[in-house]
């Protein structure tokens, strides 16, 4: 199965922009140049303050997040990004190896968890490959929705053009019909009374 984001093919993620949230500088500097190397534009930012800045300034594909940080930390990242953009893709990369640490970010809003110090960096294509896959198929299922709705609105609109119509052309009979009898009744009277006559 050929997916949008496969890693393989550079030509997939050029444009994608990263934004990576690590307080320390020589594990950010790595996750940045390693993503950079692999075609993604990459921004960066040293605590979860600066972080939500750059979300919101920058509107990421992606986003590599830690949990302690200095002024916000990872959590509140993802509280706010969640809340403000829930398809986004969040991953943490946290070296809280605590499976409640996990848990919590889970439930904040993070699409996945990855413990550091990372030591191969396929896992985290992989992690990255997987992320880009749901949010692929849920921009797809809001459009295939969309559409949809819009098809329902569609005939509906249709529908009640025609129901419009066929009233109008139902009245317009009636309104015949009634003519028809009255003239009929007339016809009657006039002939009744030239019968009588003769």
């Amino acid at each position: 199965m050929n997916k949008m984001h496969n890693l393989t093919d550079n030509s997939n993620i050029q444009q994608l922009t990263v934004l990576t949230i690590e307080d320390d500088e020589p594990t950010r500097k790595m996750i940045s140049l390693y993503l950079k190397r692999r075609g993604f534009r990459v921004v960066e930012a040293h605590n979860g303050l600066v972080g939500v800045e750059l979300f919101r300034k920058e509107n990421p594909g992606l986003i590599l997040v830690d949990l302690r940080m200095p002024e916000m930390d990872g959590l509140e990242v993802l509280e706010i990004v969640s809340t403000e953009s829930p398809t986004t893709p969040i991953i943490v990369i946290s070296g809280t190896g605590f499976i409640r640490s996990a848990i919590d970010a889970i439930h904040r809003g993070a699409w996945d968890y990855i413990l550091k110090p990372i030591q191969d960096m396929s896992i985290l294509d992989h992690h990255i490959e997987k992320a880009l896959e749901r949010a692929r198929l849920i921009a797809e299922n809001k459009r295939y929705q969309e559409k949809l709705e819009s098809d329902i609105e569609e005939r509906t609109r249709e529908l009640t053009v025609a129901i419009l119509s066929l009233t109008r052309e139902i009245n317009e009979r009636e309104r015949i019909e009634a003519v028809l009898r009255e003239n009929e009744k007339t016809y009657r009277a006039i002939f009744n009374a030239t019968t009588a006559a003769l």
